[in-house]
């Protein structure tokens, strides 16, 4: 099978999702800007959405026009930075998603 050829090393960890759906819900965003800047499928998006919502890493509101609008919250920022701390990349930016 190809995929297997592809080797683990182009997959993403479960902890990378989570940052890169969180620094796409950052400023807030409806569920399909979070999938595509996070480059996520729904499936993938619907259950790393649901534990941050339990653990209080992301809130959702409702538009002015009735839109379900995702937004991280200030507790973001430290799972975010203890990311970077097991990553060896402290203080590194990350607001875009990448393969690693």
């Amino acid at each position: 099978m190809e995929n297997e050829t592809l080797g683990r090393s182009r997959l993403r960890s479960r902890q990378r999702i989570i940052v890169d759906i969180l620094a796409a819900a950052r400023q807030g965003a409806e569920r399909h800007k979070i999938i595509k800047q996070a480059g996520v499928n729904y499936r993938q998006f619907s259950g790393v959405i649901n534990a941050l919502l339990a653990k209080g890493l992301v809130t959702v509101t409702e538009s002015p026009e009735g839109k379900i609008i995702f937004k991280a919250t200030t507790k973001e920022n430290r799972y975010v930075e203890t990311y970077r701390l097991m990553m060896g990349r402290p203080g590194a930016i990350i607001n875009s998603p990448t393969m690693t």
